[in-house]
């Protein structure tokens, strides 16, 4: 007997049915037309926002779409009708376009709430694994004592270090954005977006996938070299916590003894000078380039010269430490870890470089744009004169 081929996917019939009343239900493409009725183009635009030429839509009305959109079914793609009895003086063009503004400026800001999370996390994940580092290389090394004490100690500082872990996660993934326009929403639900009128004729219409794709390919770089800046300076960040806590482990800076027998040591003084002053040269130039690509990655104006000089301070610092794994007995756990610091550096000096080339690529477009205003603005200029002279 064969079994009824039953329908997985989510398709209730009577959510369905009921949207059916409203909007246009294309089952078999699975596509939902929205008609949104307005009786003048007048409602639509941010009269707030003047432009001569242009008409920005506002964005009250983009994020009662966007709610809209949020009540149509997952697995439907929406067409947004955008229906308007009277457009005034207004052109259907320019709406459609004033509408592709508002959603890239959208677009803009909720990237730059992404990338305020995200560093957020990235500050919240350095502040946790320092504790976390701090507590593992103390357990080794007794510094919190012997005992109930070192233990109540361990776990305090395990509590701590876990506590801004979690906070790491839940503010890059689990906080909600506080804009009202959802930029994927838009993205990968909307499949086209027309303006028609009473009648229900397109006066003018677009595919989301080719706005989209008109102001995001030339940004893609961009993204790719933030996550760079991000990946880079917290990697170093961090890695300049484990390897000072690994010096004070080694020095046991901690224990006053341990210090004093160090000092007193004529044997020993001089070379421990030398090693003091080199890891503290290290750790201000693994902090300071670590902090120099997080101010990049918050896009702060940061003059190049000072991220090349640390990038040439980065390439020292390696091959000072290439000759201090080669000159002491090499094991796995060194190996890996000179491994992990030059692909951090190669990665530090790659987005650094990448960046402020970028930033003059884009500058250079932004100056040959205005070259084109300038010029057009002057020829609109001259032929006014001439057609002033010709009457």
């Amino acid at each position: 007997m064969k079994r009824k081929n039953k329908n997985n996917s989510f398709d209730d019939k009577i959510e369905l049915e009921l949207l059916n009343k409203y909007y246009i239900v294309d089952r078999e493409n699975k596509i939902i037309t929205m008609p949104l009725h307005y009786e003048k183009a007048s409602d639509l635009i941010d009269n707030r926002v003047i432009s001569k030429d242009n008409y920005l839509f506002d964005y009250s009305e983009l994020a009662s779409i966007n709610d809209r959109i949020k009540r149509i079914p997952i697995i439907y793609s929406v067409n947004i009708d955008i229906q308007i009895d009277d457009y005034e003086e207004y052109n259907p063009k320019k709406l459609l376009d004033g509408f592709n503004d508002a959603l890239e400026l959208n677009s803009y800001n909720y990237g730059r709430e992404r990338r305020k999370k995200w560093l957020q996390s990235a500050i919240l994940l350095v502040i946790g694994l320092t504790i976390l580092f701090f507590m593992a290389y103390g357990k080794i090394n007794s510094w919190f004592g012997d005992g109930n004490r070192g233990k109540v100690f361990s776990e305090a500082f395990d509590i701590f270090g876990w506590v801004f872990i979690w906070e790491c996660v839940t503010v890059a993934f689990l906080t909600p954005s506080e804009l009202g326009v959802s930029s994927p929403l838009f993205k990968y639900r909307v499949k086209k977006i027309s303006f028609s009128n009473s009648k229900g004729d397109i006066l003018s219409s677009e595919e989301t996938a080719v706005i989209y794709n008109e102001w995001t390919n030339e940004r893609k770089w961009a993204i790719f070299l933030r996550w760079a800046l991000l990946i880079s300076g917290t990697s170093l960040i961090v890695l300049d916590i484990i390897r000072t806590l690994e010096f004070v482990g080694e020095l046991n800076l901690f224990d006053p003894n341990s210090v004093k027998s160090l000092f007193t040591d004529p044997n020993t003084k001089a070379t421990l000078i030398i090693y003091i002053i080199f890891y503290s040269i290290q750790f201000l130039v693994l902090l300071g380039a670590g902090i120099l690509n997080l101010s990049l990655y918050r896009r702060k104006n940061i003059h190049k010269v000072a991220s090349y000089c640390f990038s040439v301070l980065l390439f020292f610092v390696v091959i000072i430490d290439f000759i201090y794994l080669i000159s002491d007995s090499i094991s796995y756990s060194s190996v890996t870890g000179h491994i992990v610091t030059v692909l951090i550096v190669l990665l530090y000096i790659f987005s650094v470089i990448s960046s402020f080339r970028f930033i003059k690529k884009e500058n250079n477009k932004n100056d040959s744009l205005d070259l084109v205003k300038d010029d057009n603005n002057l020829d609109g200029n001259n032929s006014d004169k001439l057609s002033e002279k010709q009457d």
